[in-house]
């Protein structure tokens, strides 16, 4: 059966799934004047309704194939993008899969009862926090996947504040086009310290109820956890997507926006190993975290880093300046520290403190800063925030709330939010061992 999706985009299935795709008007045209090569002269005429609601089509001797095929709708030339999926072919002939008699069968692509046609009509999606790369790939997977299911969706803007401040706006998949390769938030992302009080949250609640919104989707941190469960007592159904590029949310192996902020953290480092070389310095490189060394103890490990330095692991000065002494001894032109910024001491305090002890190293230092958060997501961050985005929104419009997605064992499940466990240490397993061998 040809199956339409609204107006102008179309697939083809049989019972064995999707088929391929054709994407622009003229490939349409093509695709079908090849495929019906042998049978184009065979004209259809629209008989009686199906068994299941579907028309049907049967032989003719008044349209041809393709005009019967535009007045259908199947072909709409006046729109760019047209979609079609060619099946296999049916006794070796037709490309169209054959109802009783022969008949093809067409029928518009909403969402039917096997496909999960969901009875929630209209949710919302928002970021909170910080922004992190992969954000947007998160809310096009939202958006198209409540589309997929007959669903509205709309975004609040800036985080929470856009609740607070009533600011919403309709997502369409259309509009959420080009996205997944863009940093940060297209419908912002932020803090609000307004929401925090209770009687403020209450309101925020009965705004989404007086508009129809039926279920709310989070993606964000630890402070967007706290906030969506708030909602979640309520009576607000609500589902979170972790993103945060410090991977500091317990019960996830992995946050959206963690793997690309590493990969700028090596490539800065990697570039300020060769000065440091140059010129025979200790580079202390200072990276975000928080209270979690993830970035540090994973890009430090990724850039053969001589020391690493996070909450979980302090380290004390002597220890620094015995390591950098024994470097010198081996010839070492660089000493490279990457030191995790809820470290006890700041980048600038022991750049101050190794310079002033003797040692074989000048030193300098750098913070990284926001430069971590920004730019296009890595190939990884946008897989997992789509597979993320499609798992939380399926979940919501299944009645669930008051989870989260997490990533583990390579594929997404849902943990109930006031139930995630601890934090695990990043150095867990045998990457302390493994930084010890190879840093000498």
């Amino acid at each position: 059966s040809i199956v339409g999706a609204g107006a102008f985009h179309f697939r083809v299935r049989d019972g064995n799934g999707w088929g391929h795709s054709a994407r622009t008007t003229r490939g349409f045209y093509r695709t079908v004047r090849a495929r019906f090569r042998s049978t184009a002269a065979r004209p259809l005429r629209r008989t009686t309704a199906a068994a299941d609601g579907r028309s049907e089509l049967q032989p003719s001797a008044t349209i041809p194939v393709l005009h019967k095929i535009a007045a259908l709708g199947l072909y709409r030339p006046c729109r760019k993008h047209l979609f079609l999926a060619m099946m296999e072919s049916v006794e070796g002939r037709s490309p169209l899969a054959k109802g009783a008699g022969g008949a093809l069968r067409i029928s518009p692509l909403h969402p039917t009862a096997e496909e999960g046609a969901r009875s929630v009509k209209k949710i919302a999606v928002l970021a909170s926090g910080g922004d992190a790369p992969g954000m947007n790939a998160a809310i096009r997977a939202v958006t198209r996947a409540a589309r997929f299911h007959g669903a509205e969706v709309w975004g609040v803007w800036d985080g929470f504040s856009g609740l607070v401040d009533h600011r919403i706006e309709e997502l369409t998949s259309r509009g959420v086009a080009g996205i997944m390769q863009r940093g940060g938030s297209i419908i912002g992302a932020g803090r609000s310290q307004e929401f925090f009080d209770e009687a403020c949250r209450i309101e925020c609640a009965s705004y989404l109820r007086g508009e129809g919104i039926e279920g709310l989707i989070v993606i964000g941190g630890n402070g967007s956890l706290q906030g969506a469960a708030k909602l979640h007592a309520l009576g607000v159904p609500t589902v979170v997507v972790p993103s945060s590029i410090d991977n500091d949310i317990g019960g996830t192996e992995m946050c959206i926006g963690v793997d690309t902020a590493i990969n700028t953290a090596v490539e800065a480092i990697d570039r300020l190993r060769d000065t440091a070389s140059s010129h025979q310095r200790a580079m202390i490189v200072e990276v975000m975290g928080r209270n979690s060394g993830y970035i540090a103890v994973m890009s430090g490990i990724a850039t053969g880093a001589e020391m690493i330095i996070t909450p979980e692991r302090p380290v004390e000065l002597d220890e620094i300046f015995e390591q950098m002494r024994l470097g010198g001894e081996h010839g070492k032109r660089h000493f490279i520290i990457v030191l995790a910024e809820g470290a006890t001491s700041s980048a600038t305090e022991l750049a101050r403190q190794v310079e002033e002890a003797p040692n074989p190293f000048d030193a300098r230092y750098t913070v990284l800063g926001y430069i971590q958060r920004g730019g296009s997501p890595s190939r990884f961050d946008r897989i997992l925030a789509t597979r993320m985005g499609v798992a939380a929104t399926e979940a919501l419009l299944d009645g669930r709330s008051g989870v989260m997605v997490a990533w583990r064992n390579n594929g997404c499940e849902l943990l109930d939010v006031d139930e995630l466990p601890p934090l695990s240490d990043p150095w867990d397993g045998s990457l302390e061992r493994v930084h010890r061998i190879t840093a000498t």
